[in-house]
């Protein structure tokens, strides 16, 4: 309910005066092994997908709605931890050139729900999460752009369930700072 009001206010403030959209894809993989004295294995991956539309003749503004999935895995000589993430919520997006090549990027993911787990830990958590991109994608077809985003990404938790019947309030959070791959296809 809250985010059709959301929606339907941002919206309906606004004029579409353009019918472009683009569908965009961020993405960022890291595996990572130490041997020391004792094995340490990392592996991280970020994938989002947005589907934006114009909001205006030039198309330097951008509204959409973004999925991310986020999954997050360290083994240190046994002991596993994971974090898996997956959200969703409304996109800003701002060209700085008139080729729509430099960009910013705001997304509110108002739904963000975490599974973690740490040993004998296993719980889900519950909040939302913002997500700050800066990013440059030169042409590869008239349609089709590629490049790299420098992102920072922070969520916060605020519910946790165990189980499936222990419920708590609690205030956990995570932030991280990555680059990106990222392609975008637009329709105009």
């Amino acid at each position: 309910m809250k985010l059709k009001l959301l929606l339907a206010t941002l919206l309906g403030g606004l004029t579409l005066t353009a019918s472009a959209f683009s569908i965009d894809s961020n993405l960022f993989y890291l595996s990572d092994a130490l041997d020391v004295t004792s094995d340490t294995t990392a592996v991280k991956m970020f994938m989002d997908f947005s589907v934006n539309l114009d909001l205006s003749k030039k198309g330097d503004f951008t509204i959409g709605w973004a999925y991310s999935i986020v999954t997050i895995s360290d083994d240190d000589n046994g002991t596993s931890t994971t974090f898996g993430l997956n959200e969703m919520g409304p996109r800003f997006g701002y060209y700085l050139d008139k080729e729509k090549l430099w960009g910013l990027f705001l997304t509110y993911n108002l739904q963000a729900r975490a599974d973690y787990k740490s040993g004998a830990t296993d719980v889900e958590w519950r909040g939302s999460s913002y997500k700050f991109e800066i990013g440059y994608r030169p042409e590869l077809t008239e349609s089709l752009h590629a490049g790299m985003h420098l992102i920072y990404y922070t969520a916060s938790f605020s519910e946790q369930l165990t189980g499936s019947t222990t419920f708590e309030l609690v205030s956990n959070s995570r932030a991280i700072i990555y680059p990106a791959f990222t392609i975008s296809y637009r329709f105009e």
